[in-house]
């Protein structure tokens, strides 16, 4: 594992930018539904966020699971060719 400067492991910035990038992508269409909450009643507001968070959990999740398989993959290559 590469470091940084600042002491934190060089990759994890990227994987920081991944996330972010996967849980715009599951509210990036819907920002006008969004945005025009306030007309809602109470179960379609409750009904769209947990739509909402349903998404976003299951697409970073998915995410986390496949930065942990490479994650293990690279650390067990990197131990192997010491």
């Amino acid at each position: 594992m590469a470091w940084s400067r600042s002491g934190i492991p060089a990759d994890e910035p990227l994987e920081v930018v991944l996330v972010g990038a996967v849980a715009y992508s599951a509210i990036g269409n819907r920002i006008g539904q969004i945005i025009a909450v306030q007309q809602l009643d109470f179960i379609q507001i409750f009904g769209m966020a947990s739509d909402v968070i349903y998404s976003i959990g299951l697409r970073v999740g998915i995410l986390l699971l496949v930065l942990a398989i490479l994650d293990y993959i690279t650390s067990d290559i990197a131990l192997k060719c010491r």
